[in-house]
């Protein structure tokens, strides 16, 4: 709906999941689903998509895909887009609580950040589907996309140190009277956020 043109790639798993169809019918693109398929691999799609891509998604991003992508697994469509790109890759995790608080997850999400420089995109905390409560639900739509903006934007404030007042003003005309307006400083947070 922001205008981008998405190109999907899913894991064996995922298609258990949401058919590769629907995908087609959203982006109106070819979803990349075999590593090994002899239509899409003629070109080798996979390098193809990795060098065209601007920012690679990985969402929702599962303990499995995350422990094959911190040690440079490149077994299936997802996991040899995201190590042969130079773009920045972003991971939405996405799991039970007790898989994401996990100390090997957790391990490999600090590899995957320090080693290969992904960025994280929640998770979110609340119910999981697993009937637990608690942090490992994928993020919000709204949020992954922010993320992404984020990184696709360029970064001419990076490091630069910048205040922001919000809210109405009052300038005193005597002890007794001022002139005021009825800002509600909505403003002043959308400039800082």
């Amino acid at each position: 709906k922001a205008g981008a043109q998405i190109d999907v790639a899913m894991t064996s798993r995922a298609q258990k999941f949401v058919g590769p169809m629907t995908f087609q019918a959203l982006t109106r693109r070819p979803v990349f689903t075999d590593l090994f398929s002899l239509t899409e691999e003629a070109e080798i799609g996979h390098i193809q998509l990795a060098d065209a891509a601007d920012l690679v998604i990985i969402a929702p991003a599962t303990a499995n895909t995350i422990a094959r992508l911190a040690y440079g697994r490149a077994d299936d469509a997802v996991t040899a887009i995201a190590l042969a790109t130079k773009a920045p890759v972003l991971i939405a995790p996405s799991m039970n609580v007790n898989m994401w608080n996990h100390a090997l997850t957790q391990a490999n999400l600090r590899r995957l950040v320090e080693v290969a420089g992904y960025n994280i995109a929640g998770p979110g905390e609340g119910f999981l589907a697993c009937r637990w409560t608690g942090p490992g639900r994928l993020a919000e739509p709204v949020d992954i996309v922010e993320a992404a903006a984020h990184l696709l934007s360029p970064q001419d404030l990076a490091g630069v140190r910048v205040v922001v007042t919000a809210g109405p003003t009052y300038e005193a005309i005597d002890p007794a009277r001022f002139v005021g307006n009825r800002s509600s400083g909505k403003m002043g947070v959308a400039l800082a956020a």
